[in-house]
């Protein structure tokens, strides 16, 4: 399929292209001329495929749009009721996701669909149920909860609120005063409709997010590489009250294409643009992940100090997350969460956190307060992420509605489970051989074991000559 258009935009006559290592054509923007684009869109198989892994090789050919898309669609069987994690959507069945040159990694994140969940919540709610619901599968959009009582009276009042998919709640009425009610997926949500999904490159992959890979320069082979997750943990999908536990639903595989989107400028500019720019250098992110299990019992009140790499790179932030082994297809969220302590036995105060690189803590004092932890999130990433104060810490949980949501009920899968710390390395300084300490302490877990997640942002550096591709850290 080809697609013409005209981009507009024309420099002063007076100016003229100032030089640069990476090519106009190749950022991500406008282009300051008149310029004919042509995108011409392939659906691509994947020269390997299973249940567990999955490759698709690219053509060396024009500029590869960073919103292509990876698509996806489940199996039909006797367990159809099912449903993708909420927060994560489709994104739930990719572990691992690397971009490789020949065989060097451009990017390689791990445990890429618990990323996934972090990222997900700088989504807006609106977005979420107007878009990410039909493409990606995540719906995490929110409304205040109206209810009409048994006696048939109009309730104005929303003191909670509740998922919003954009369908009516089931209201059962029992007694005079009181009501329950449940909002149902929409069904093309569920697995027996066999529902494709689909997934952005550029969420994929962090060095997409800035550039646009120039393929016709390049004389290795690009691939993209899919590690999935195991379907027998169960984190592909969650079910409602009710279902069969335990099922391992599969991935389509017939139905496991690459739409990708290659741009082509004319003729001679894209030739001029390769002979001018034999060497380029982009820079861009990556993340790599260091993990570690424990016990409430061991991790209660304990402070738990940790290596997490960066030692010898240049390190922007870091983000922390820990997930209850427990939690899996019977909540929400599945896995894909980040629980906070209880605030049962204590109301503030439940996690001590700092970092300490170079010899010295980022914070001189330790932060304590829940409120500092969400503040910090939002500091590190310049946006707020779209999440509650229940939804964070666990307090004033009242404020989510005790309805349910496919048989779920949504305090119990949403409450203090977006718990994750972010911290933004601002003194510009390259780490030393030490690397970066996590200094965490968690007053009061609940019973469980637990998995602390925690993926370090390092810059890096590709370079582009005479068609040879070199990855090296800033």
């Amino acid at each position: 399929m080809d697609v013409s258009r005209e981009l507009s935009k024309t420099a002063p006559p007076e100016e003229s292209p100032a030089p640069a290592n990476v090519p106009e054509i190749v950022r991500i923007g406008s282009i300051p001329t008149n310029m004919t684009m042509d995108v011409d869109s392939d659906i691509l198989e994947p020269v390997v495929k299973s249940q567990s892994f999955i490759r698709y090789v690219l053509d060396n050919k024009g500029l590869l749009h960073s919103n292509s898309k990876l698509i996806f669609s489940m199996t039909q069987n006797a367990h159809g009721n099912r449903f993708f994690p909420l927060g994560v959507g489709a994104m739930s069945l990719i572990e691992r996701a690397t971009l490789k040159v020949g065989t060097k990694e451009i990017n390689s994140i791990q445990d890429w669909n618990h990323y996934q969940g972090y990222r997900s919540t700088f989504v807006s709610p609106e977005n979420m149920k107007e878009r990410e619901m039909f493409t990606t599968g995540r719906c995490l959009g929110y409304d205040f909860e109206y209810k009409n009582n048994a006696s048939l009276e109009s309730n104005t009042e929303a003191d909670k609120y509740q998922i919003d998919v954009g369908r009516q709640a089931k209201v059962t009425y029992a007694t005079v005063g009181t009501d329950s009610s449940e909002t149902p997926l929409p069904s093309f949500m569920r697995l027996d409709k066999e529902a494709e999904f689909q997934i952005n490159l550029s969420d994929l992959f962090p060095f997409l997010k800035m550039n646009q890979l120039p393929l016709y320069m390049i004389k290795e082979q690009i691939s993209i590489e899919l590690r999935l997750s195991p379907k027998n943990l169960y984190q592909r999908m969650s079910r409602p009250t009710g279902a069969p536990a335990n099922a391992e639903v599969d991935i389509n595989l017939d139905k496991c294409k690459m739409i990708a989107d290659y741009i082509f400028y004319p003729t001679e500019v894209m030739e001029a643009y390769s002979r001018q720019n034999q060497n380029m250098t982009f820079t861009y992110m990556d993340y790599f992940l260091s993990k570690q299990g424990f016990s409430a019992t061991t991790g209660t009140n304990v402070e738990q100090i940790r290596n997490i790499g960066g030692a010898g790179k240049i390190v922007t932030k870091a983000f922390v997350s820990l997930s209850r082994d427990s939690e899996d297809e019977d909540f929400l969220l599945n896995n894909f969460s980040s629980v906070s302590c209880s605030q049962a036995l204590t109301f503030s105060g439940s996690l001590v956190g700092n970092l300490k690189y170079n010899g010295h803590f980022l914070y001189p004092i330790d932060r304590e307060n829940n409120a500092l932890h969400y503040h910090d999130v939002a500091q590190a990433e310049g946006s707020l992420p779209f999440v509650t104060r229940a939804e964070y810490s666990d307090e004033n949980a009242s404020d989510i509605t005790g309805s349910k949501f496919e048989s779920r009920i949504q305090t119990d899968s949403l409450t203090g489970k977006f718990f994750r710390q972010a911290y933004r390395l601002n003194r510009s300084e390259r780490v030393n051989s030490r690397g970066i300490e996590l200094f965490h302490t968690y007053k009061t877990l609940v019973t469980g074991s637990y998995t602390q997640r925690c993926w370090v942002e390092s810059v890096k550096m590709a370079n582009l000559s005479n068609g040879m591709m070199t990855i090296v850290d800033a």
